[in-house]
């Protein structure tokens, strides 16, 4: 409550202290908010004309952003931590050091490990082509010669769906290659 006659720093002070939450519920407030970000923009398949706009330079530039991002984080924030703990346990000349030392062998390891994972794929991809079965490295990395053609092909084939989609809801008939194929569906084979 504020008091008539109450000076401008005493009011703002308490207008502050009213709208502060607990840490607890602030990061429940946050996680939500992230957890609510990833099915919003998850949704966006559900929305063709949204769906429309994930090509090469779009997915280009939002993965740029995305690393940007992580980069800036990992920079400023999570690295300015990591020299206040280790300055807390060391003198402040040698937590600058091993903070520096810490982000480059992380670096070093994610290289590592992800020149681990491609030598599995391979190594699993040449198992399987041995003993003449499929590859199941193959069908989680995507087993296609050049998956952007893949990509081309299926967003060809959706927008001719959403484009055959909305004839038909506006009265038009049905293109010939699909009443062809419909015909075809329902002559009863000879046994």
């Amino acid at each position: 409550v504020i008091e008539p006659g109450s000076d401008q720093k005493t009011i703002k002070r308490t207008l502050v202290i009213s709208i502060m939450v607990s840490k607890e519920a602030a990061a429940f407030i946050l996680v939500i908010a992230a957890g609510l970000c990833t099915a919003i923009g998850s949704s966006v398949v559900f929305f063709p004309r949204l769906a429309n706009l994930a090509n090469r330079t779009t997915l280009a530039v939002s993965l740029g952003l995305a690393s940007g991002v992580m980069l800036y984080i990992s920079l400023v924030d999570i690295y300015t931590k990591a020299i206040d703990g280790f300055a807390q346990i060391h003198n402040d000349d040698n937590a600058f050091i091993y903070a520096t030392l810490s982000f480059f062998f992380g670096a070093i390891l994610m290289l590592f490990l992800d020149k681990c994972v491609y030598w599995l794929l391979q190594w699993e991809m040449n198992r399987a082509s041995a003993y003449g079965e499929p590859p199941v490295a193959g069908i989680i990395a995507g087993d296609a010669e050049n998956p952007g053609e893949e990509l081309d092909k299926m967003r060809e084939k959706f927008q001719k769906k959403i484009g055959n989609e909305k004839k038909n809801e506006e009265g038009e008939e049905k293109p010939k290659e699909e009443r062809e194929g419909a015909d075809e569906e329902n002559v009863e084979q000879p046994k």
